[in-house]
């Protein structure tokens, strides 16, 4: 099969997670990959995958070439591992200027309910991220949390690292320089790192807090690569009350680590290195094993599609 994976953005020295499972794709299915205008791809392929990635960043001519490409192809999926992405306009225009039916494209997704179709996929993307590491001796105390200020996360933010007065616990933010001056006005109390380059060094802190937006809560995302990176590297996770939903669904019993308050989260701190063990024990399995059997399933399905019936 000749096949093409498309990114907006290069996919070298960067941490993006569609980066990563750009180049995975790439390497497992022996597939070229464009990232950078390169008008020597724009050919027809058997299978075109374009990753979910910030198109709004990239070259106006590579944007061009990838919705030309993705029209070509006699088969287009439409990888999303994130329901803040959606498909790139250009992707679309080229199927209109060959005349080709714009829904008839394959969607490979973190979230069911973006897979409308028989011949959609849901695939947890993030188990891309487990990457099982030597456990450490931690050295940084308190809670930890790692990411972008979004604005579904405020409410938890303000619970556990807000407040007009001191934490009663060492609070950390790792974010970026701009994200530290939207956290700061939530949590104008906890301490601010700038982010780290690589998931290894998730290792010396004791304590992470997982939180996801309201938004899923309704709507069902796979588990978030924070928690395979935490898992991979012995950080010990405490899950905000409402994460219980989405990790029913993935089928991880989260209940002996939830919290719901500050005080909650200062009586179990100290049992760190306990419950990094025990999650440990709990939920370590070979993840990316599981996404080669999902994503290989998906091609075989996509290699048997003769034609689209498409369901409204």
């Amino acid at each position: 099969m000749k096949g093409i994976i498309c990114h907006f953005t290069k996919v070298d020295k960067t941490t993006l997670a569609s980066a990563r499972i750009a180049n995975w794709l790439a390497l497992r299915y022996d597939f070229d990959i464009i990232d950078r205008p390169n008008p020597e791809k724009v050919q027809d392929y058997d299978l075109a995958i374009c990753v979910s990635s910030p198109s709004g960043f990239a070259d106006p001519e590579l944007r061009e070439q990838i919705g030309e490409i993705c029209a070509r192809a006699k088969h287009y999926v439409f990888a999303q591992n994130d329901y803040m992405t959606s498909q790139a306009g250009q992707i679309g225009k080229h199927f209109k200027l060959l005349g080709k039916d714009r829904t008839k494209r394959h969607v490979w997704a973190n979230m069911p309910h973006v897979c409308k179709n028989p011949w959609d996929t849901y695939i947890n993307w993030n188990m891309l991220t487990w990457d099982p590491q030597p456990h450490k001796e931690p050295t940084v105390d308190g809670l930890f949390y790692y990411g972008a200020c979004r604005k579904d996360r405020e409410v938890y933010f303000k619970k556990y690292f807000g407040g007009e007065t001191e934490l009663p616990y060492h609070g950390l933010i790792s974010t970026s320089k701009r994200g530290m001056n939207k956290f700061r006005e939530v949590a104008p109390y906890a301490n601010y790192i700038q982010p780290f380059n690589e998931c290894k060094e998730l290792g010396k802190y004791k304590m992470s807090l997982y939180i996801e937006d309201t938004r899923i809560h309704k709507y069902y995302n796979s588990p978030a690569n924070r928690f395979y990176e935490c898992l991979s590297n012995g950080v010990a996770q405490i899950f905000d009350v409402s994460c219980i939903g989405t990790f029913e669904k993935a089928g991880i019993d989260i209940s002996p680590y939830v919290v719901d308050s500050k005080e909650h989260v200062l009586g179990i701190l100290k049992h760190w290195d306990k419950i990094r063990n025990e999650q440990y024990d709990l939920w370590a399995s070979n993840y990316v094993e599981q996404l080669e059997i999902a994503v290989d399933k998906a091609i075989e399905e996509i290699v048997k599609c003769k034609q689209y019936t498409l369901e409204m």
